[in-house]
């Protein structure tokens, strides 16, 4: 029997440090990132993509349906962890190539796995869970976030309406997301090497890392992966490890 986990965004970062983890649990991984991946082994399995681009999310579901065996699953999950903060500047410097790649990514791209991943496995009785990456910013205004923060908040709506969906299901897959506090990840170097006009708040996040308030990726996948194996998670709703 397999446990079978896809995770967005494998090639770094949170991601990457989850994957590390499963893999050494000896979990079936189908590890996806825009990046080249490093973690290799015969139960690992690697796509890159752009999930932006919605050509690469037919190209992940493909390669997931190929790796349901119905008859071998011990369980399945989906771990949507790609994300990006840029742009970085006030709204009415966005441009719509600007727009449209920030909400395909942090927003389309998680929605779109994640009714993939529950067409395909809706007919399983094995657990099912969807693991989404959520934030802080989620429900807090950053000045020059708007394009982060309003699709981090479509994720945590997102996930409220499919877990309300889920409840009347037999078989119901689970589906939280999850803020797991702020990462040393290069998504922080990011932020630190935009200029104040651009990002007000900047300074908040320069100090943060000179104090040594950032918790590091593997500590954070740790906790993440932990958080997942609760058996209190209430469907559809956002936790954070602040709280």
């Amino acid at each position: 029997m397999i446990d079978l986990c896809v995770i967005t965004g494998a090639s770094r970062g949170l991601g990457y440090e989850m994957a590390k983890i499963l893999h050494a649990q000896g979990k079936t991984l189908l590890l996806i990132a825009r990046g080249e991946i490093s973690i290799a082994g015969p139960n690992v399995f690697t796509c890159e993509a752009d999930l932006s681009k919605i050509e690469a999310i037919a190209t992940v579901m493909q390669m997931f349906e190929q790796l349901l065996d119905v008859n071998n699953l011990r369980s399945v999950s989906l771990l949507n962890n790609a994300g990006a903060v840029e742009p970085i500047t006030f709204a009415e410097k966005c441009s719509a190539t600007d727009t449209f790649n920030a909400i395909s990514l942090n927003l389309s791209a998680v929605i779109q796995l994640s009714c993939g991943f529950l067409e395909r496995t809706n007919n399983l009785a094995c657990p099912r869970k969807i693991l989404n990456i959520s934030s802080g910013a989620a429900t807090s205004a950053y000045r020059g976030w708007s394009h982060y923060c309003a699709a981090k908040a479509g994720v945590d709506h997102f996930t409220r309406c499919v877990g309300e969906e889920q409840k009347l299901h037999r078989n119901p897959a689970l589906i939280v997301s999850f803020a797991p506090g702020v990462i040393d990840t290069q998504m922080q170097n990011t932020i630190r090497d935009t200029s104040v006009t651009d990002f007000p708040d900047l300074a908040r996040f320069v100090e943060l890392k000179r104090q040594g308030n950032l918790v590091s990726a593997d500590v954070a996948a740790k906790q993440t992966l932990q958080f997942l194996q609760r058996d209190d998670l209430d469907n559809g709703q956002k936790y954070d490890i602040r709280y």
